[in-house]
């Protein structure tokens, strides 16, 4: 039955932080509030991607941040979209 939960579950959007000429700091901090329970990836353009692992630390990597006043590029999660119907 919990198996069966998880795969119904959405995986959360990329975050996307532009201009990462020390990637350090961020993964410091990126371990304080979601130890293990990320992905991190560089990119071209001294990019990184930050792939969360669960939607509950998609919304606690968000906020922490954009509360550092980190520049942050990000998808809302599509269980926080709202449904649009065509006729």
């Amino acid at each position: 039955m919990e198996e069966a939960k998880q795969s119904t579950e959405t995986k959360p959007p990329p975050n996307f932080i532009p201009g990462v000429k020390n990637i350090e700091p961020r993964t410091e901090l990126l371990n304080e509030i979601a130890k293990d329970k990320y992905l991190v990836t560089t990119l071209y353009s001294d990019q990184v991607r930050v792939q969360p692992t669960e939607s509950s630390v998609y919304t606690t990597i968000v906020k922490e941040l954009m509360g550092k006043k980190y520049r942050i590029s990000h998808l809302q999660a599509k269980t926080k979209r709202s449904l649009r119907v065509i006729l």
